[in-house]
């Protein structure tokens, strides 16, 4: 990381809700999570009467979502534009896990004004189809800091969060938001009014993007497992790692005709992130929404399993292992290959690959 970017991000964290200092791109190694309320099927708050006089239209509110650069310089995150399920336009973000952003309001109006904002998680949708215990809520800052706030002034806070009372004339006012570790849609509604009356409804997708999924194919050399209800779509890697896992396949294939197919098991959640295991028998430090797994976020990681390959066979197939591209960790307590596939281009790429 650049020194000036380690002048605004890498502030250490010392309360019980952070473990260790934050980075600009967080691989979600060093924050706990928090299970508290549900947002799960949260409704927009009911509306406020506007303090504007109805007689004339008040202007909305401006929102701009800002990431900084590697230039450590805060630019603005343009918006897409969508349909929800009512046909009404809304505009759409899209980030990575365990993201911080700098959000930017004002309102153009003449007065006093305030805003609230009611949410909730559509985390089904990246891949996690439980919800008990729920997801934590927001990890969410309103310091008024330019800069990264420091670690007293953030707290997970539950819908709605309501503002103070601000100045309209455009003056800029900033808050902080931390997105969860797991992928998921966050469904906003930010309302405002006053000098400004605003009533719209937002999205932030919580995502890597470019995993595609593995198809189980008769033949194949290989079949598809550790699908669970809780997360039954399992097998989303990137393009190059799906390519060099059925061509791992083929070629074990070729070598043991009569073998049995290998056994793949956990690549990553459709939209990466957080892959949470959730509770197991003697591990009660196993939770949803929490590690274990840190690894299986970016669509590079899978795993093989012992079950179906000989022993005898072990050897070619680690040699089938690495001419497919793969940095192999053999984990006998768990009776698989971990397979790391991520390029060395890529800026999360450790020198000894890891599972944990």
């Amino acid at each position: 990381m650049k020194p000036v970017l380690q002048a605004v991000v890498l502030l250490g964290l010392a309360t019980p809700t952070f473990s260790a200092a934050p980075e600009i791109d967080f691989d979600g190694r060093n924050k706990t999570s928090e299970n508290t309320l549900s947002f799960l099927n949260e409704m927009p708050a009911a509306p406020v009467i506007p303090l504007a006089n109805p007689a004339t239209k008040p202007p909305e509110m401006v929102r701009i979502m800002e990431r900084l650069n590697e230039n450590g310089e805060f630019v603005e995150v343009i918006p897409e534009i969508k349909v929800n399920e009512a046909g009404k336009k809304v505009s759409t973000y899209t980030i990575q896990p365990n993201w911080w952003v700098r959000w930017k309001v004002s309102c153009p109006g003449n007065g006093s004004w305030s805003k609230r904002i009611t949410y909730s998680w559509d985390a089904a949708a990246g891949g996690h189809n439980h919800s008990n215990p729920p997801p934590p809520p927001l990890l969410f800052s309103n310091s008024q800091s330019t800069q990264f706030p420091p670690n007293t002034e953030w707290a997970y806070t539950p819908s709605p969060i309501n503002f103070p009372v601000m100045q309209g004339n455009n003056k800029p006012y900033y808050y902080w938001m931390w997105y969860p570790e797991f992928a998921t849609r966050l469904v906003e509604w930010p309302e405002a009014y006053g000098a400004c009356v605003s009533s719209r409804e937002e999205w932030t997708y919580v995502k890597e993007d470019g995993l595609i999924a593995l198809i189980d194919s008769p033949n194949s050399g290989y079949v598809l497992t550790g699908m669970l209800p809780q997360h039954p779509y399992n097998h989303q890697a990137m393009p190059a790692a799906i390519t060099a896992l059925r061509k791992i396949a083929f070629e074990y294939k070729q070598q043991f005709p009569t073998a049995l197919p290998l056994r793949y098991n956990d690549f990553s959640l459709p939209w990466g992130g957080l892959f949470d295991i959730g509770p197991r028998p003697g591990h009660p430090e196993w939770q949803f929404w929490n590690k274990p797994h840190s690894t299986h976020r970016r669509g590079w990681e899978a795993d093989v399993e012992y079950e179906n390959v000989p022993k005898e066979n072990f050897a070619k197939l680690n040699e089938i292992f690495i001419a497919a591209g793969a940095r192999v960790v053999d984990e006998p307590d768990k009776a698989h290959w971990h397979l790391d596939f991520t390029p060395k281009t890529d800026k999360y790429y450790e020198e000894v690959p890891r599972c944990y």
